[in-house]
C-alpha cells in the first residue's frame, strides 16, 4: 500500500484554515477594521496563498490518482454538481429572503457565483483530457503560463463582450460574481499536474539538504520580489481574483518554498495541533463545503455588520464545528 503524502495534507490543511477565517471577515465582519493594527495583522494572513495552494494541489494529486481519463473527466461533472448544490446551500437563506420579498437580490448571481469548486470541477475535465492526449511536462506547463499571461487580456476581453453574463464568468470577467475564473486559475491545477510527472523522474526525499536550502532561498527570494510588485493586486480581492503573470509567479514561487521548508523540518508534522491540521487536509472538500454551509447562511443575516469579538469566536466556532461535523460523518463519495 503507498504511504500517504503528508506535505500535500499539512499544506491543505492550512489552506482550509486560512480560507475560513478569510470567509469569516469578507461575509461578517465590517471592513473598516482592516485599517486597525489588527486589520493589518488579519491582511497579513489572508496573504496566504490558500486558493492557489488548494488548486496546486488538486492537480499535482490529480495526477497520483488510479483514476484514468475518462473517469477523471467523470470526477469533474461531479464536482460541478456539487459546486452548483453548494452554492444554493450556502446562499438558502439569501435566497429565501428574496423569494420572500424580505430584502432585494440576485439569486442567480449567487447560484453561479464562480466559487472554486466549480474551478474544481472545470479543472478535472481539462486535466482528464490532458492526460487522454499525453501531453509532455513542458507543454503542459506552456500552456499553464500561457494562460497566467493573457488572463489580463481575457479579462478585458469578457467585459467588452458582456461584463454581466453568468457564462462569460467563469471565462473570466469582472462580475461581482466571478471569483475563480478558469483565466487565470487553471494555470494552478496544470501546473500541479505538470510538476506530478517531473517528480516521477526523481525522489524528492533523495536531494542532500544542502540543494534543499538553495531551492528554498531561490523561491524565498522570487516570492518575496514578485509579492513587492504585486502588493495591490494581493491587498484587494478583484485584482487578486483576476490577476496575471506576476501574481503568478508569486504564488508557485511561494508554494514550493513551503514545500521545500516543510521537506527540511518534518518535525512540523508531530504534535496534536499538526494532527489536526493533516485532518483538515485530508478532509478538505467536507471542510470547505461545512464551513461554506455555515459561514454562508449566517452572513444573509448581517452581512459585513459585525465587529472583531465576531471574527475571533466566529473562526473556533466555525473551525470546531466543522471539525466534529466531518469526523463525524462517514467517508462518501465527495473528494477532489
Amino acid at each position: 500500500m503507498e504511504k500517504r503524502l503528508w506535505i500535500p495534507d499539512y499544506l491543505k490543511g492550512w489552506s482550509v484554515i486560512i480560507m475560513i477565517q478569510a470567509h469569516i471577515f469578507e461575509t461578517w465582519i465590517r471592513q473598516d477594521i482592516l485599517n486597525t493594527p489588527v486589520g493589518e495583522v488579519i491582511r497579513f494572513f489572508n496573504n496566504f496563498p490558500a486558493a492557489i495552494i488548494f488548486m496546486l494541489l488538486m492537480g499535482f494529486l490529480a495526477h497520483h490518482t488510479k483514476a484514468n481519463s475518462r473517469k477523471l473527466i467523470g470526477r469533474g461533472f461531479k464536482v460541478l454538481f456539487w459546486g452548483l448544490l453548494l452554492n444554493i446551500g450556502l446562499n438558502l437563506n439569501f435566497i429565501i429572503r428574496i423569494v420572500s420579498k424580505q430584502i432585494d437580490g440576485q439569486i442567480l448571481e449567487a447560484i453561479f457565483a464562480v466559487d472554486i469548486l466549480y474551478l474544481a470541477g472545470f479543472s478535472l475535465i481539462i486535466i482528464g483530457i490532458i492526460r487522454y492526449l499525453k501531453l509532455s511536462i513542458w507543454l503542459s506547463l506552456v500552456i499553464a503560463v500561457g494562460i497566467a499571461a493573457i488572463s489580463p487580456w481575457m479579462t478585458d476581453l469578457m467585459d467588452k463582450i458582456n461584463p454581466q453574463s453568468y457564462l462569460l464568468a467563469f471565462v473570466g470577467s469582472r462580475a461581482e460574481w466571478s471569483f475563480f475564473p478558469l483565466f487565470p486559475w487553471l494555470s494552478y491545477p496544470i501546473v500541479g499536474y505538470s510538476l506530478a510527472l517531473l517528480l516521477n523522474r526523481f525522489s524528492f526525499k533523495q536531494i542532500k539538504a544542502v540543494k534543499k536550502i538553495l531551492f528554498l532561498t531561490v523561491t524565498l527570494a522570487i516570492s518575496s520580489l514578485a509579492y513587492i510588485f504585486n502588493w495591490n493586486d494581493l491587498e484587494d480581492l478583484s485584482p487578486f481574483y483576476h490577476h496575471g503573470i506576476m501574481v503568478f509567479v508569486w504564488g508557485i514561487s511561494h508554494t514550493l518554498a513551503l514545500v521545500a521548508l516543510l521537506s527540511l523540518f518534518p518535525v512540523l508534522r508531530r504534535g496534536g495541533f499538526s494532527a489536526w491540521i493533516q485532518f483538515a487536509g485530508k478532509k478538505l472538500t467536507r471542510f470547505y463545503v461545512i464551513q461554506w454551509l455555515i459561514i454562508g447562511n449566517l452572513a444573509s443575516f448581517y452581512y459585513q455588520e459585525l465587529g472583531l469579538w465576531a471574527y475571533f469566536i466566529g473562526f473556533v466556532a466555525v473551525s470546531a464545528t466543522s471539525t466534529i461535523l466531518v469526523f463525524l460523518l462517514k467517508d462518501q463519495h465527495f473528494k477532489l
